[in-house]
């Protein structure tokens, strides 16, 4: 073999190795970026799902602050009746003020795909900083829908103490006994002890409103501040998906 053909063949030889290692590296970096473009699809399809949650929980949050409003104008109403000199009610004034009071609900955050969200973390390598806040939000939403839900259990368990203490209490279904007997209605204020004066002169009664009342503003409070996050969480969601 002569030094030429010798040199040829071999410049041939590192030409095909180049190639082979040029293919493939460009296999990887191929296989990097469908990688990289499946994680980032699955992150926005996580994405949309939490969006859905949070439409779902914005809903539920605004109908809370609505009970929760509606409560508390309704103890206010209770109260502003109560006194030494208590006032002569209508017995279904009373009343709608009453069912007012306990008119609080339930509430249960819909958390999964949040939840899924939060321990999946970001799949892609290069997570825009739009979407890196997202995530830093969603995990202080989290924290703050926890907490909600938490002050939310205290006030039902303030609910319940009023609602068994009123029931058990003869003086509150006197007051519906005998206001809705038609006889009664037109008469003056009784002076016997388990008419309506008996039953708002009690301080008893009125300490577990006065309770009750400042748990539903704080609750009222932390809801609104949490329907803030929200929000602003769905704008942000909505940006980061149209990027």
């Amino acid at each position: 073999m002569t030094k030429k053909k010798f040199e040829f063949e071999w410049r041939q030889l590192m030409l095909e190795g180049v190639v082979i290692v040029i293919s493939i590296l460009l296999a990887f970096a191929i296989d990097a970026w469908w990688d990289e473009r499946q994680a980032a699809e699955r992150d926005s399809e996580r994405l949309v799902r939490v969006q859905s949650e949070l439409r779902l929980n914005s809903e539920m949050l605004q109908q809370r602050i609505s009970f929760l409003d509606r409560a508390a104008t309704s103890v206010y109403a209770v109260q502003g009746w109560m006194g030494p000199e208590p006032e002569i009610v209508d017995i279904n004034t009373f009343t709608e003020a009453w069912d007012g009071v306990f008119s609080i609900g339930t509430l249960s955050l819909v958390t999964r795909a949040i939840d899924d969200f939060l321990a999946a973390g970001s799949s892609t390598s290069n997570a825009s900083n739009a979407r890196n806040e997202v995530n830093d939000k969603l995990s202080t939403w989290y924290y703050h829908a926890d907490q909600l839900e938490g002050q939310y259990e205290i006030l039902r368990q303030e609910h319940d103490a009023l609602s068994q203490y009123s029931t058990a209490n003869p003086r509150v279904p006197a007051l519906g006994a005998t206001g809705a007997v038609g006889a009664q209605l037109n008469l003056p204020k009784s002076k016997f002890p388990y008419d309506q004066s008996a039953l708002m002169s009690d301080p008893v009664l009125e300490s577990l409103l006065a309770l009750y009342l400042i748990r539903l503003k704080f609750v009222m409070f932390v809801a609104k501040d949490l329907r803030t996050r929200n929000n602003e969480l769905l704008e942000d969601i909505a940006a980061v998906l149209n990027e």
